[in-house]
């Protein structure tokens, strides 16, 4: 008998994105850089993340535009393969079913850059009605 290697439950994320005018990579890019921090995530790959642009964004202001799947990680940053959503998912869908994270939803306008770790439940609550655009 073969030793299969245990399989975990993926983590979701939420990442924010602001002006990829600005030097930041974009949300189709497929790669997050966050210098310190990734680590004390214990993201892997296979981790799924949603990805929302700030209002200066300008492709895709206050919305998912799609997710990421975990490719690799760093204590820097995260590759991820992106998929584009059917349809955008608006700042107030988000925030409806984001509530549990009130406090850190509040300072996204001021944010570039910022990642932190959401239940499986609130993500397929805000996927709700949408389609992945798998290849």
């Amino acid at each position: 008998m073969v030793n299969q290697p245990v399989q975990r439950k993926p983590k979701y994320f939420f990442a924010v994105f602001g002006d990829p005018s600005s030097g930041k990579p974009k949300a189709e890019a497929g790669y997050y850089p966050h210098e310190g921090y990734i680590s004390s995530l214990n993201m892997e790959p296979g981790d799924v993340i949603l990805l929302y642009c700030t209002s200066q964004y300008s492709e895709h202001p206050m919305e998912s535009p799609g997710i990421g799947i975990v490719t690799r990680t760093t204590n820097d940053y995260i590759s991820y393969q992106y998929f584009p959503l059917d349809k955008p998912v608006g700042f107030d869908t988000i925030k409806e079913n984001l509530k549990n994270y009130e406090n850190r939803l509040k300072v996204l306008w001021s944010k570039g850059n910022w990642l932190f770790e959401i239940a499986s439940t609130s993500f397929r609550s805000v996927l709700k009605g949408r389609q992945i655009d798998w290849p």
